[in-house]
């Protein structure tokens, strides 16, 4: 590996922080993780961010933190939307850029089962809810199918016992969103499908690909 960054993209769920902890030890280099890098310099969490004091807030910390780690030899996880705003060309001048694809499915099972995890049910329960596209004929509906999923967020019986209206709503939701980033993501030099796949198994084909 050469002195540039690995930058991994992807929605949330698709893996970027466990296959990017194995990849840099397969690498022997740092792994840095973007929201991680806000939240110590903003003395809070991502989701307390968004809250207290908006998005731009937040996107200024997270463009800080790019910059901060650019061009290090480095594996660097970027938060799902941070291809929004800085564009896969500009990471590129400073790295490679690979993509973890995952289909809608996959990455909504993920979240259900990272739901059961009291730590990071509360932060994927709000993301969704702030990430999920609305149309205005759709407002309606929407804010309906937000409850649904904040009760499965907030309820694990609601996870185990769930029927077509809530896992299904999450997997929805994040299949409008994926159709709303694929385009970015597809500008990677690296496409790796995570499906049905381990994080060693990736790490091994990102790191023999990069190197």
């Amino acid at each position: 590996m050469s002195g540039e960054t690995v930058w991994l993209v992807g929605m949330m769920g698709a893996g970027k922080s466990t296959v990017g902890k194995q990849l840099a030890d397969l690498l022997k280099v740092e792994f840095q993780d973007t929201d991680g890098i806000v939240e110590a310099k903003a003395r809070m969490g991502i989701d307390e961010i968004f809250e207290k004091r908006g998005e731009p807030t937040f996107r200024r910390f997270e463009r800080d933190a790019i910059t901060s780690v650019a061009g290090r030899k480095a594996v660097v996880a970027l938060g799902g939307g941070a291809l929004l705003w800085e564009g896969a060309n500009r990471l590129r001048k400073n790295g490679l850029v690979i993509y973890l694809r995952a289909r809608p499915e996959t990455l909504a099972r993920r979240w259900v089962d990272a739901a059961y995890q009291p730590n990071r049910l509360e932060r994927m329960k709000r993301l969704l809810v702030r990430l999920a596209p609305v149309k205005r004929n759709e407002r309606r509906e929407q804010a309906k199918s937000r409850k649904q999923v904040e009760r499965l967020a907030r309820h694990r019986p609601l996870i185990k016992d769930a029927d077509s209206t809530s896992p299904d709503q999450v997997r929805v939701w994040l299949a409008q969103l994926l159709a709303e980033r694929e385009p970015l993501y597809m500008r990677s030099d690296l496409i790796v499908d995570t499906d049905d796949r381990s994080p060693e198994s990736l790490a091994e084909e990102i790191a023999q690909w990069v190197q």
